[in-house]
């Protein structure tokens, strides 16, 4: 999610706040909440990233470390989805899951383009529509 094909897509992956409970951090209220990522920035001691999310259910902007904040995978054929892997005509790009979302390997298409390649369901992170 942190790699630079993702870069122009942060501001739509969905994402989970998961692992700040076993780890009793500060904000493990937040655990299991989903939303989108606000702003990545590094921290005051400058060492660690540092992700803000916006959440889906209107609580208030939060800062996390970038170890709690996993993106949430694509599940639904007709979602769109950025690909993090899979054939160059997909991989960076936005794509439409077109079938076998419950599947390990996906049809999906590259948006605007109706060719359909095969990719890896754990490659393609779940976009907010636009």
């Amino acid at each position: 999610m942190f790699q630079p094909i993702a870069f122009s897509f942060l501001d739509r992956i969905k994402v989970k706040i998961t692992g700040a409970i076993e780890d009793n951090h500060k904000n493990k209220q937040f655990e299991g909440k989903k939303g989108i990522i606000d702003a990545i920035h590094s921290s005051h001691d400058g060492y660690k990233r540092e992700v803000a999310v916006v959440f889906d259910d209107g609580t208030p902007r939060e800062v996390f470390p970038k170890k709690y904040v996993k993106p949430i995978e694509a599940s639904r054929n007709g979602e769109e989805a950025l690909a993090m892997d899979g054939p160059g005509e997909v991989k960076g790009r936005v794509v439409l899951l077109r079938a076998n979302a419950e599947s390990i390997m996906v049809e999906v298409s590259p948006k605007g383009d109706p060719s359909v390649y095969e990719v890896t369901k754990t490659a393609l992170l779940a976009l907010k529509e636009v």
